[in-house]
């Protein structure tokens, strides 16, 4: 059944380049009639034809909603850059960069599009249509949560981006009619207060104590935990000087008795184990060794 969807969409290709190469000139709206199909299946196809290049003619986008309207500003299809999908994820990356944006945030980009690299192939950008983001999304095993992170940077991040950049038309948009899927409410894990020692206990090495005693008492990020050096707690005024990731943005956070005995007791397992005094600028929580 796949194989004979795809040979009819062959077809009717072919039939709608036969009429633009013997008329030289032809509307949507007449292709739509003629092929008795939708707007968006002709705009589909003649994506998929232009990402081919199979279309070298000038290519203008009237308004379908408005057909008395003059032609839009849009650049033609044919005056759009031609760029392969992996050339593109690697521009679009080099953006977010250049606009400061952190490593999880790029990476949470990149993620669905080299997933779909791998799916496509390094197709077009011009030739991306809504049954590639279809494919995209079956059977990826992304939760609801995931799926609409992903839908998300890719509608508002990728898809925008190249748009703008002229890599795909401006009134085109291949994930139109997506929603966000429904999020189930999922109860909690709440640790009671009067359960942070028997956990702390169950931690096998000093190392994993110590991590877990600066997410109890601190409710820090693991990539904030990541950040500390031995130099941002303060004994003195029983205070951790957190280094806050997402904005970019320092704090301060009050030393607990509790977590102060933690801290004391890690720094001295890290440098009994380094075998040399620690350096205020080293890693609070380093590595672990293999």
């Amino acid at each position: 059944q796949h194989e004979s969807k795809e040979l009819a969409q062959v077809d009717k290709e072919r039939q709608l380049l036969n009429i633009v190469l013997t008329r030289g000139q032809v509307t949507i709206a007449d292709l739509v009639l003629e092929l008795r199909t939708s707007s968006d299946e002709v705009k589909a196809w003649i994506y998929d034809l232009v990402g081919k290049g199979l279309f070298s003619g000038y290519i203008i986008w009237w308004s379908l909603r408005h057909p008395e309207q003059v032609p839009s500003a849009d650049p033609p299809s044919s005056f759009m850059e031609k760029i392969r999908l992996s050339d593109a994820i690697d521009k679009y990356c080099d953006h977010l960069k250049a606009k400061d944006r952190g490593f999880r945030t790029i990476k949470n980009h990149r993620q669905p599009l080299n997933r779909a690299l791998e799916q496509w192939g390094n197709i077009y950008v011009q030739s991306i249509t809504p049954k590639h983001i279809d494919q995209l999304f079956e059977g990826s095993g992304w939760g609801p949560s995931t799926r609409n992170l992903y839908l998300s940077t890719l509608r508002g991040g990728f898809i925008s981006w190249c748009r703008r950049n002229q890599y795909l038309p401006r009134d085109y948009d291949p994930t139109e009619g997506w929603r966000n899927a429904k999020v189930p409410n999922t109860p909690k894990l709440w640790i009671e207060v009067e359960e942070f020692s028997d956990l702390l206990e169950s931690c096998t090495n000093p190392r994993d104590r110590a991590v877990c005693a600066l997410g109890l008492f601190t409710f820090a990020r693991g990539s904030e935990i990541s950040y500390l050096k031995v130099g941002d707690l303060d004994f003195d005024r029983n205070e951790v000087n957190l280094y806050r990731v997402k904005t970019k943005e320092w704090d301060v956070l009050p030393m607990s008795q509790e977590l102060g005995h933690e801290m004391t007791r890690w720094l001295n397992a890290y440098q009994q184990d380094t075998g040399t005094a620690l350096q205020s600028d080293w890693f609070l929580i380093p590595a672990r060794s293999k």
